[in-house]
């Protein structure tokens, strides 16, 4: 299996985050078999 790393979003001011009106930031690292999902803040998951 490939390894890779996904941005999940860019939004990071804290009215962009408040209003959700880019995803917040977060990013989903997969080495091999192990995956990390690493949150920074709110809505991040949705993704």
């Amino acid at each position: 299996m490939a390894s890779s790393v996904l941005f999940l979003g860019s939004g990071g001011a804290r009215f962009v985050v408040a209003r959700q009106l880019r995803a917040s930031g977060g990013i989903w690292m997969r080495f091999g078999a192990t995956q990390i999902h690493v949150d920074p803040g709110p809505g991040a998951l949705l993704r």
